[in-house]
């Protein structure tokens, strides 16, 4: 592919695009010929070639926006509309700055909760596996051996019978509903359902409802301390948040 075209970049390889943006316009450097020196320092490839098909649309008048959204489909619309926000201030590269470092914070505070909840859920899962190849491959020999010997079986055995029976199917199919239930939502509902969605779960809900809260306060606030006004703030905000 010519290097000319722009690249498909994906929602975090854009990020960083519009990072080196920031850092750009944060030290009051030409965009484009910053560009072009930063896409010869870039180890990626396609790194480079947007660094460069930005610089070259900047050139040609065309806006950073437009600019940014063009290389590729998966670059997210928040990105877009930060980016717009971000020049209507007349300050790209104060806000850009904040509002990249925000964004950055964010998923650091949301690695930081995976790596807390990564051992309980780890250690679920291997429950459930255990638990699902034990009634699915073992009990059964057992209860098949028993019945045939017309054994008098205690209680908590005949309990076992019973899960590898029913529980494990429901398990499974239980599972299958609430991923295809999840799906579902996502894809006929939107971003906005399956936020209120995940924003419903227990522990993870709360965050992911404070976390989307405290992102678009931070850009709402962010926009009137350089003077957008409260309506224009909440509008542009709407469209520069992830959530």
């Amino acid at each position: 592919m010519s290097d000319k075209q722009p690249p498909n970049l994906s929602p975090r390889e854009a990020e960083s695009l519009v990072g080196s943006v920031a850092q750009l316009a944060a030290a009051n450097l030409p965009l484009a010929a910053g560009l072009r020196a930063a896409g010869g320092e870039a180890a990626s490839r396609r790194m480079r070639r947007a660094l460069n098909h930005v610089a070259r649309a900047i050139e040609k008048g065309s806006s950073l926006e437009q600019a940014v959204t063009d290389c590729g489909r998966r670059v997210p619309a928040y990105l877009g509309g930060l980016l717009r926000a971000a020049e209507r201030t007349g300050k790209l590269g104060v806000v850009l700055t904040e509002w990249v470092e925000n964004r950055w914070a964010a998923r650091n505070r949301w690695r930081e909760v995976a790596a807390a909840l990564a051992y309980p859920l780890i250690s679920l899962a291997l429950a459930v596996a255990v638990f699902l190849f034990l009634t699915m491959f073992v009990v059964p020999p057992f209860k098949t051996m028993f019945t045939e010997f017309g054994l008098r079986l205690p209680v908590p055995t005949l309990v076992l019978f019973w899960m590898s029976d029913v529980a494990s199917p429901l398990m499974l199919v239980g599972t299958a509903a609430i991923v295809l239930g999840a799906g579902a939502v996502r894809l006929f509902g939107g971003g906005g359902a399956y936020s209120q969605l995940v924003g419903a779960l227990p522990i993870v809900g709360k965050l992911w409802y404070w976390s989307g809260s405290a992102e678009g306060l931070r850009a709402v606030g962010l926009l009137v301390e350089n003077q957008i006004p409260l309506p224009q703030a909440l509008t542009l905000s709407a469209g520069g948040i992830s959530d």
